[in-house]
């Protein structure tokens, strides 16, 4: 399956990788070039992107078309110009956006006739998305490919969970990780906030649960979403670009006249707020915390504190000496949703600090 825009060419694979705890289940992930790229060999950096909880692997591309403009001198081309990215991959979550459609036969054999769910209780959740993410890494740097991790939220956790764990004798696949708006805070900080993160926790589930999840069409959700937080928030291509991904087609066990759906269900989505479903979160800053001090991790806030209190952003920000830390005018918890360009814009800053560090020969 493939795409062009007026930046960029995208194709989407499938792949299967090692140590599902669901047999069967396979990853998606979508690949994105720039749409003149020339034959510049195996010169730029390579992107692998992961996303927050509820959103699917599109929802990169209003920021991926202006960072796959960027175009720098390679080294003895007497000037010329070529993009500084080669490639960007955006890994999906195994029950979110088209990979919900994929897996559906899998995950529904492997949960109960109760409606509840197994993905994240079964010991899966973040775990499965991380070995996905892991493979895929590997693989790609056995390609000779120069890697940058960039992870919204949840999918901050997938990808500092997806730098440590090497294989004897591995180095850390990335060449530098950029965080935006992590979920994450240190045991000590979650201790002293355990109270109004509960609470905080239980109101997030409270309210998906309580959610419209079925709509005649496309536009009816769309135009429902868009007159309602935390959506009108959103940058409009971000919402068109939930309205085509983030929800499905009905199945005719579900409704008895076309609807369409979430893509990601509403029991999945509340189960990845659960204990069960965190429990790689309180590893993560442990791990964050564990890389070698001279690997530069890159961090990107939003100016608002909306979801978690800026006593964890700092408990993070003090884990560890940060390459970077950015923070995004209009945007709150949701960055890369509220205000795409401007992390769009932290993005290509941190890029240029990471090759800064890097002889042009590695490039």
């Amino acid at each position: 399956m493939s795409t062009n825009t007026s930046s960029f060419e995208a194709t989407t694979v499938v792949f299967t990788y090692p140590g599902s705890s669901m047999p069967g289940l396979k990853a998606m992930a979508k690949r994105y070039v720039a749409l003149d790229q020339t034959d510049s060999g195996s010169f730029g950096l390579t992107l692998v992107l992961t996303h927050c909880i509820g959103a699917f692997k599109e929802i990169y591309e209003p920021i991926l078309e202006k960072l796959l403009k960027i175009r720098v001198a390679m080294e003895g081309s007497s000037g010329q110009l070529v993009p500084l990215i080669r490639e960007a991959w955006s890994i999906e979550w195994q029950h979110h956006g088209e990979s919900a459609v994929l897996n559906h036969p899998v995950i529904s054999r492997s949960c109960d006739g109760s409606g509840s769910c197994c993905f994240h209780t079964s010991g899966s959740g973040c775990h499965e998305w991380v070995r996905a993410v892991k493979h895929f890494v590997r693989s790609k740097v056995s390609e000779g490919h120069r890697l940058v991790g960039i992870g919204h939220s949840a999918g901050a956790c997938a990808i500092i969970s997806s730098a440590v764990d090497c294989l004897p004798g591995e180095k850390i696949p990335y060449e530098s990780i950029i965080i935006i708006e992590d979920s994450l805070g240190t045991r000590d900080q979650w201790e002293v906030e355990r109270r109004i993160t509960e609470r905080l926790l239980n109101n997030i589930m409270s309210g998906i649960a309580k959610r419209q999840t079925f709509w005649p069409d496309r536009q009816h959700a769309h135009k429902y979403l868009s007159e309602r937080m935390p959506w009108k928030l959103w940058d409009p291509r971000i919402l068109t670009l939930y309205a085509r991904h983030a929800l499905r087609d009905a199945l005719p066990s579900e409704s008895d006249t076309p609807m369409v759906t979430l893509a990601c269900s509403v029991q999945h989505e509340i189960s990845a707020y659960t204990y069960e479903g965190m429990e790689l979160y309180s590893q993560a800053p442990d791990h964050l915390a564990a890389l070698d001090p001279s690997f530069d991790v890159h961090m990107i806030y939003g100016e608002r504190h909306d979801i978690l209190s800026k006593g964890f952003h700092d408990s993070i920000l003090n884990c560890r000496k940060m390459a970077s830390v950015q923070r995004i005018s209009g945007a709150g918890h949701l960055a890369v949703q509220d205000n795409p360009d401007g992390v769009a814009d932290a993005i290509e800053s941190a890029l240029y600090s990471i090759i800064s560090r890097m002889p042009k020969s590695r490039l």
